[in-house]
C-alpha cells in the first residue's frame, strides 16, 4: 500500500507499507516482515526544486528467511537485509536549459 498526501500544496508526506508472509516455515523461525517507508518532502521555487527526506524500513523488521533442501540436508537462516536508515535528496527541474524552452 503506497499513500502520498499533499496539503498544503508545497509540503507533501508519504507512506509506503509492505508485508510479506511465507509458509512451510519451521518452527522458531519468522515467516512474516513488514516494511515501512515514510517520506516527508517540501517543495519551492514554483516547484522547480524539492527537499525530501525518506526513512527507510521504520520498524527495522525486513528479516530473510531461506530453506535449504540438499540430499541429505534442510536448512534455515534468517538474515536481517537491511537496517533502518534515511536519505535526504534535493531535486532540481531543469525547464530552460541553453536558453531553450522544453514547452
Amino acid at each position: 500500500m503506497e499513500v502520498t498526501i499533499r496539503w498544503p500544496e508545497d509540503l507533501f508526506y508519504g507512506n509506503e507499507l509492505a508485508h510479506l508472509y511465507i509458509e512451510n516455515v519451521a518452527p522458531g523461525y519468522s515467516n512474516s516482515s513488514s516494511l515501512w517507508n515514510l517520506s516527508l518532502g517540501y517543495k519551492f521555487l514554483n516547484a522547480a526544486a524539492a527537499f525530501n527526506v525518506k526513512v527507510y524500513d521504520l520498524l527495522d523488521q525486513n528479516v530473510e528467511t531461506r530453506r535449504i533442501i540438499e540430499d541429505d540436508y534442510i536448512g534455515y537462516t534468517c538474515n536481517l537485509i537491511l537496517t533502518r536508515y534515511a536519505m535526504l535528496s534535493f531535486t532540481y527541474k531543469l525547464s530552460n536549459f541553453g536558453g531553450k524552452s522544453n514547452g
